[in-house]
């Protein structure tokens, strides 16, 4: 499969690197909040308990299991929260087993009324 890649990639002018990485890497999509279903998006700031600093839309991450942390702006538009507001939102680490080749939409989810419940989830993999 991946010589097949490869050829396409030579055939359409792209390095082979570009091609050979996307499909060795995990993709991590964190702006694509679904606020009908009280899912915010999130700025990661901690993998694997380092600080990072990663691209607000999303990044790439190497396959196996790792561990999130980040914050949210949570976007209260069909999910009001009360007392509080929409300040920026802490949640416990994720983990997650990342597969090469698939992305992740992570986002928090706040529709509990308990906001001890609130966490942040991985609500898609495609």
């Amino acid at each position: 499969m991946k010589k097949f890649f490869l050829m396409i990639a030579v055939l359409a002018g792209l390095p082979a690197s570009a091609v050979l990485a996307s499909s060795d890497m995990a993709q991590v999509v964190t702006n694509g909040g679904r606020p009908v279903d009280c899912l915010s998006p999130v700025a990661v700031n901690k993998i694997d308990g380092q600080m990072k600093i990663v691209p607000s839309q999303g990044f790439k991450i190497e396959p196996g299991i790792h561990t999130l942390n980040a914050r949210a702006i949570l976007d209260t538009t069909f999910c009001k929260v009360g007392r509080g507001g929409n300040r920026g939102w802490y949640a416990p680490d994720l983990e997650v087993n990342f597969e090469a080749g698939k992305t992740y939409y992570i986002g928090y989810d706040h529709k509990s009324k308990n906001r001890d419940e609130w966490k942040l989830v991985v609500w898609k993999v495609k």
